[in-house]
């Protein structure tokens, strides 16, 4: 919502050729956009333990909403890095089992395969796509296991 003013005038003003409208339009978006990202993160750390409140505590829709922005209430920065920190730990060791799945799969393809650059690289593709997510699969377990202390943890404080 906070990008549509500057994306709408700069519409109209590319439309009529308008360069004062244009170059407001665009001031407007650079506003708007790290506005509408810093809004996003924090309605995405308010609202992250809606479905433990569901589950855990048996909390109506509403009321799981305001249970989840009342743990993180006054606690906003010490919750996001406690949020961020395992998805960005655990994101770089499974970007590196992946990198390390590509480069060998593509080794080995490329040492013995003779059927051609097409159908190698559809091998690849397809062995590339079963890595990503057997990585996924390996790796979500872990993050949910990670903000179920995080929130067990605000829960209890």
């Amino acid at each position: 919502l906070l990008v549509i003013p500057g994306g709408i005038l700069l519409a109209v003003s590319t439309l009529e050729g308008s360069s004062y409208g244009g170059g407001l339009g665009g001031l407007l978006l650079i506003i708007g956009l790290p506005l509408a990202i810093a809004l996003a993160l924090m309605l995405t750390i308010q609202f992250a333990f809606i479905g433990y409140e569901l589950t855990l505590n048996h909390k109506p829709g509403r009321s799981a909403l305001a249970a989840s922005r009342a743990l993180v209430k006054g606690r906003w920065w010490a919750t996001l890095w406690r949020y961020l920190i395992p998805r960005m730990v655990f994101g770089f060791f499974a970007t590196l089992v992946l990198l390390v799945a590509i480069a060998a799969v593509t080794i080995l393809l490329t040492s013995i395969t003779n059927a051609g650059i097409e159908s190698s690289a559809r091998i690849a593709e397809v062995f590339i796509n079963i890595a990503a997510s057997a990585v996924t699969i390996l790796i979500l377990p872990i993050i949910t296991i990670a903000d179920y202390y995080l929130f067990d943890s605000l829960r209890k404080a």
